[in-house]
């Protein structure tokens, strides 16, 4: 499967920004990812704005999500859920408020003894493109499940001997083997 078929949906912005909605797999394991990427005559691809989501994590969104309005008009800076990935770190979901625009905030969250807030890994979309937001999470849920893993190593499966040695009296050639260790071969 090539890259650009694992891509479900982009959401273009201004200044050669887009939000692109993927699939990836890693170690067996399947990813849904939401990153932005940039497209320049410097650069083009992914920068370190995005998050990944497991199929539960990813169904946890879609049901939050589905719980937002349509409309900017009826929504309020607020924190809608946070689901938790393990003790002390949670992926929240919210409504953000940030340079005078309202956007959907998907971020890594810590709760510790030392440290409470937002961690490194997420992103902010605009309010405006929910409902982009919305089907492209959708569409990737059951993808998580069809989505063929391309790997270099498949699964092992039972095969024949291979005769590896010759015929009694019959010599084997072997190439590529220095002069002095052919007579193991013999």
């Amino acid at each position: 499967m090539k890259d650009s078929d694992n891509i479900v949906g982009v959401i273009p912005f201004s200044g050669g920004m887009e939000i692109n909605f993927y699939l990836t797999s890693s170690r067996g394991s399947y990813f849904a990812n939401i990153r932005q990427f940039a497209r320049s005559s410097k650069y083009a691809g992914p920068t370190k704005k995005g998050i990944s989501f497991n199929k539960t994590r990813l169904q946890k969104i879609v049901e939050l999500l589905e719980t937002l309005p349509a409309d900017i008009e009826n929504i309020e800076a607020k924190v809608i859920s946070d689901i938790p990935l393990h003790k002390g770190k949670s992926i929240r979901l919210s409504i953000a408020y940030f340079n005078g625009k309202y956007g959907i905030d998907i971020r890594e969250y810590f709760t510790t003894p030392k440290y409470n807030g937002p961690g490194k890994s997420g992103i902010r979309i605009p309010y405006e493109y929910i409902n982009e937001l919305k089907e492209y999470c959708r569409i990737m849920l059951p993808k998580l499940d069809e989505w063929p893993e391309d790997t270099l190593f498949h699964e092992n499966e039972p095969q024949g001997e291979n005769n590896i040695h010759p015929e009694e009296g019959e010599k084997q050639d072997v190439e590529g083997v220095p002069d002095e260790y052919k007579q193991f071969f013999e």
